[in-house]
C-alpha cells in the first residue's frame, strides 16, 4: 500500500475519531470567521461613535497635564489657527473641567460655543441649547434622571445658580452623565478665559480628514496633538 493510500484510508478506519476531528476543525474555522465578523462590527461601531457628533477629529494639548482630559489646556487662540488651515470647514473649542455641580463635589462640566454643539455627540431631548454667556446649562439625561432635574429647575455650578434650559441625550454614557454650559461661562468660572481643553474639527465636504489632520500635525505637531478616527482605530486594533 502506497503512503498516499494509507493517508486517505487511515481516517476511515477509526470513523468516530475522524468525525470528531472534522467537527473540531469546522468549529475552529467557524469561531475564527465569527470573531472576524465581530471585530469588524466593533470597529464600525467605534467609527460611528467617533463621527456621531459630526466632528471629523479633535485637537488636544501635547503635554500631559491635570485637566479633565489628562492633558494640558491650550491657548484659546489655537482655534483661529486651526480654522485657517487648508481643508478645515469648522472648528469649535471646548473647555472641560471638574468642578462642583449640584450636590456633587466633583463632576464633569463642559463648556462649548452653543453653535458648536452640532459637532458634539449630543442631541436635545427636552428644552433648548443654552445661550452664550448666560447662566444657563443643559444636562445629560443620565445626570438629570439620577439627580431628578427637569427643565426650568435651578442647579448650582461652582457656587453660582444656573437655569436648566434643556436635557440632552448622547450615545456616550460619560457624556450623558455630564453638564454643558457656554465656554465663555466656564472660562469665567475658572477665571481662565484664555484656555481651552480641545477643539472639535470638521473638514470641508469632499476633503480627506486624515490629510487635513496630517497637515495640522506637520505645521503644529510640536505644540498640539490631533486625535483622528484613524489613530483611534489603530489603538483599538
Amino acid at each position: 500500500m502506497s503512503f498516499l493510500k494509507f493517508i486517505l484510508k487511515n481516517p476511515f478506519r477509526r470513523k468516530n475519531s475522524a468525525i470528531l476531528a472534522i467537527v473540531g476543525i469546522a468549529i475552529g474555522i467557524i469561531v475564527i470567521v465569527a470573531l472576524g465578523a465581530i471585530t469588524d462590527g466593533l470597529v464600525n461601531t467605534f467609527e460611528d461613535t467617533i463621527h456621531a457628533g459630526g466632528a471629523d477629529f479633535s485637537i488636544s494639548g501635547k503635554e500631559t497635564g491635570d485637566s479633565a482630559y489628562g492633558t494640558n489646556t491650550i491657548d484659546a487662540s489655537w482655534t483661529d489657527k486651526i480654522v485657517a488651515v487648508e481643508g478645515v470647514d469648522e472648528a469649535y473649542p471646548i473647555y472641560v473641567v471638574l468642578t462642583s455641580v449640584g450636590d456633587d463635589y466633583m463632576n464633569t462640566l463642559i463648556g462649548i460655543d452653543p453653535v458648536g454643539t452640532a459637532l458634539a455627540d449630543i442631541s436635545m431631548k427636552e428644552g433648548r441649547i443654552m445661550e452664550d454667556g448666560e447662566n444657563e446649562a443643559i444636562l445629560g439625561e443620565i445626570y438629570a434622571d439620577d439627580n431628578e432635574y427637569e427643565v426650568g429647575d435651578t442647579i448650582e455650578i461652582d457656587g453660582e445658580d444656573f437655569e436648566v434650559v434643556g436635557i440632552y441625550e448622547s450615545g456616550d454614557s460619560n457624556m450623558a452623565g455630564g453638564v454643558f454650559t457656554s465656554i465663555s461661562k466656564v472660562g469665567e468660572l475658572m477665571d481662565d478665559e484664555d484656555s481651552i481643553s480641545n477643539i472639535y474639527v470638521k473638514v470641508e465636504k469632499g476633503v480627506d480628514a486624515q490629510e487635513v489632520a496630517d497637515r495640522i500635525d506637520a505645521k503644529y505637531g510640536d505644540n498640539i496633538t490631533t486625535i483622528t478616527s484613524v489613530m483611534e482605530m489603530e489603538q483599538m486594533a
